[in-house]
């Protein structure tokens, strides 16, 4: 069985089908995370802009734990995750 990998660009999946469709399509794991961070950005700005009706600011809650909310969890301390981890809950329900 032959595994192809590659981005989620539809035009490549397509060119993929369409040569090798016997082939397994896998996704490498920088393009998952990559296509993690850009939704978690887009929902925060969405969400700062419908709560504040406005763009972001250095000061808002979810800017300053924007930075660690990129970080693996390997990189964090203990403190700086219990930090970013208590203030996302205590923000409750955003959206």
């Amino acid at each position: 069985m032959r595994h192809v990998a590659l981005d989620l660009s539809a035009t490549y999946r397509a060119a993929i089908r369409t040569s090798l469709p016997q082939a397994i399509v896998v996704v490498d794991h920088f393009h998952v995370v990559h296509l993690a961070n850009k939704m978690l950005f887009t929902v925060r700005r969405r969400t700062t802009a419908e709560i504040q009706g406005r763009r972001g600011r250095a000061t808002d809650p979810e800017w300053k734990a924007r930075r660690r909310l990129l970080r693996n969890r390997e990189n964090l301390t203990d403190d700086q995750f219990a930090t970013m981890w208590n203030t996302l809950l205590d923000e409750g329900k955003i959206g």
